[in-house]
């Protein structure tokens, strides 16, 4: 398969468990949106543990035919996560996306997870079709480092972000 051909479907159903996981968050009961509110603030916030988790999440998205149903199910709960929160804001949801797609931490992380499911794809295909996947994994690898630089400088924005609302 075609990289950039991988990378829509990478882009559409990264969309669609993040949408449906956001919709659902955002009717999410009282009980869930307190849970989430408890998880989070308990979550270390530097960048080296923010780094950790999302290279992680990227790693685990390389391995063919298991990285994509578990990238999927990450980015529904991640959606899920963030309705919860926004839920008692009082903004349209259309709104709460384009914030989020305005962020640059989004926009570096989730380039990175683009990449690194389509690339998933790719690989996942090129098994299947039992041509071409060893050749296939020096890109594999280049990828990776691309998502980690990506990963890295996301975390390091990331915390800072954080930082400055942790200390209002």
């Amino acid at each position: 398969m075609r990289f950039k051909i991988a990378i829509l479907i990478a882009i559409l159903l990264i969309s669609l468990a993040f949408s449906i996981g956001f919709f659902k968050g955002r009717n999410a009961p009282l009980n869930d949106v307190k849970e989430v509110e408890k998880m989070i603030k308990g979550l270390e916030k530097t960048p080296l543990f923010i780094f950790h988790n999302n290279f992680l999440i990227a790693l685990v998205t390389l391995i063919p035919f298991i990285g994509i149903p578990i990238h999927l199910f990450v980015q529904f709960n991640t959606g899920y996560a963030i309705g919860a929160l926004t839920s008692s804001i009082n903004l349209s949801n259309l709104f709460m996306i384009f914030l989020l797609i305005m962020n640059p931490v989004f926009i570096l992380e989730y380039s990175a997870y683009t990449i690194t499911l389509g690339e998933s794809i790719n690989l996942t295909t090129l098994s299947i079709k039992r041509a071409g996947f060893k050749s296939r994994l020096k890109n594999s690898f280049k990828i990776l480092l691309i998502a980690t630089i990506l990963l890295f400088i996301g975390a390091l924005i990331e915390s800072y972000f954080i930082a400055i609302i942790s200390s209002r």
